[in-house]
């Protein structure tokens, strides 16, 4: 993943929430929930506990009646105003929204994510409809709380979603889109009667209440939704162009596991190819965690997974793509064994662009990518031995070998190890830090990228180019990757800034 990336994902993450404050803004005000439709088999995680739950809350709303009515007997003023509440199962219209709370659960922590003393964490699931005519962004943070019987709030929390097994349903629905997901919580373990708050725009447009009960409950998503609409669908190696990048997905595969990377029980690891253009006349940065999804039939979402990524022998799409530049890589993901229907989603810009969504089918699939796409441009690429100036940076590639490697590190059957010789240096006044695993990366004539192999750079005998550069500093260092044998015009590619600077392309012999 190229250094623009990495801190771009960490800037749009933390403005996420700043953003969507701005876009939910622009929701209505005054819209009504409306109880449209409900599920209809139910299907709780303990049936006992259920039925002494639903009990006891009958028992509370006979004396909450009785207590009301004496209430009233005893004075003439004017009631207040009742809060319409419903349950689990109920498909509720509010705004341009449609929500389902399908139940709830308590999650277990893990290593990562603990609840504080006193506290667990639970998870709400639900499904959401887009029924307005244009793009509308979830946010969990911003529209979604869980409220206790003396009104205390809780705000979804970061460390209980990442003990969630599921994706969360924040991102943006195309028009009629739907999404299937959890948001989770950490409330004190002893709570009862909370209820499930959606804010369907923050300034003004209503509230949906969603009693949860004190028991776990889990419904099936209703087949249908009103509001909802059938997405157009590609299928796998269709071209497809929209907003600033073109798209093709080449197929999928099942990727097996390995020592360090295992999937969880039930589930299984794949991977996504697909082959990506920046067709526009200035810099991109395509993230895979911001932009790329699976979803199944139930709209259920599942995001990029990091430790499947590590069981792929490929580079990822991650990174900045220079104006007519294509990238070709893999994306993992963690799925139940048995899901069918996948469809691959891209969302070609974080915030109202719109999304490409495209057939998976069901069974794995590969095609070979396009020799030419509309936009692509042929970029400008220089030889070893050039001084080339790139942002703050003059770099020169002095060289390429291939060693064979030694008893430590050999190259996989099938591949080889090449090893670029590479001299950076500082133009500016102020010191600046160079990473080769961030910054330096091969590409084939695909566009696909290889990144740096810890083997193959041990094999050269020499150090890396990483490290602080004072102002006029050179560094010298050899950069190794593992390539199939049988590839040939390979360009070693070098991303001079985090922001946009641009790229050098260096050919190799």
């Amino acid at each position: 993943m190229a250094t623009s990336n990495k801190f771009r994902i960490k800037l749009v993450i933390f403005m996420i929430p700043f953003v969507l404050f701005i876009l939910l803004a622009c929701g209505g005000s005054g819209a009504t929930p409306e109880k449209v439709g409900e599920v209809e088999e139910k299907v709780s995680a303990s049936s006992q506990s259920a039925e002494q739950s639903e009990q006891q809350v009958e028992k509370e709303a006979l004396a909450t009646e009785e207590e009301a009515g004496e209430a009233a007997t005893q004075s003439e003023s004017v009631p207040p105003a009742e809060l319409e509440v419903y349950e689990v199962g109920d498909i509720v219209s509010i705004g341009d929204s449609t929500l389902v709370v399908l139940g709830w659960e308590e999650v277990s922590p893990n290593d990562f994510a603990k609840p504080d003393e006193g506290k667990k964490f639970i998870a709400v699931e639900m499904l959401i409809v887009n029924q307005s005519d244009s793009p509308a962004s979830i946010s969990s943070l911003l529209q979604m709380s869980l409220k206790d019987e003396t009104g205390q709030n809780y705000d979804a929390d970061l460390m209980a979603g990442t003990a969630a097994d599921s994706a969360s349903v924040d991102g943006e629905l195309s028009p009629g889109e739907r999404v299937r997901g959890k948001s989770a919580f950490q409330v004190p373990e002893s709570i009862q009667g909370l209820q499930f708050v959606f804010d369907e725009s923050i300034f003004g447009a209503g509230k949906i209440f969603v009693n949860l009960g004190n028991a776990p409950i889990s419904l099936e998503p209703p087949t249908e939704v009103a509001g909802e609409t059938q997405q157009q669908a590609y299928s796998v190696g269709d071209i497809v162009s929209i907003g600033d990048s073109t798209l093709v997905v080449l197929g999928w595969e099942e990727v097996s596991p390995n020592d360090f990377a295992k999937p969880d029980e039930g589930k299984k690891f794949i991977a996504v190819e697909m082959l990506i253009v920046n067709q526009s006349d200035s810099p991109a940065s395509i993230s895979s965690l911001l932009q790329m999804t699976i979803k199944d039939s139930t709209g259920q979402s599942y995001d990029p997974d990091l430790m499947v990524g590590t069981a792929i022998d490929n580079a990822s799409v991650d990174g900045e793509l220079s104006p007519g530049e294509r990238m070709r890589g893999k994306i993992g993901f963690q799925v139940p064994t048995d899901v069918q229907s996948l469809q691959f989603v891209f969302d070609a810009e974080v915030f109202g662009t719109g999304k490409i969504f495209t057939d998976l089918g069901s069974q794995p699939v590969s095609v070979e990518p396009p020799a030419e796409i509309a936009g692509e441009i042929q970029q400008e690429t220089f030889n070893i031995g050039d001084i080339v100036e790139i942002g703050d940076f003059t770099i020169t590639v002095n060289g390429v070998s291939s060693p064979t490697g030694n008893d430590f590190s050999k190259p996989n059957e099938g591949n080889k190890f090449l090893v670029v010789d590479v001299t950076v240096e500082n133009k500016t006044t102020e010191p600046a830090a160079i990473s080769s695993m961030l910054q330096m990366s091969l590409k084939d004539p695909s566009g696909q990228s290889y990144d740096v192999d810890i083997f193959a750079s041990s094999a050269s005998g020499g150090s890396t180019p990483d490290g602080k550069l004072a102002p006029g500093e050179k560094i010298r260092g050899q950069v190794g990757y593992q390539v199939p044998a049988d590839l040939a015009d390979l360009v070693f590619v070098f991303d001079a800034d985090v922001f946009g600077a641009g790229k050098a392309f260096v050919a190799l012999p």
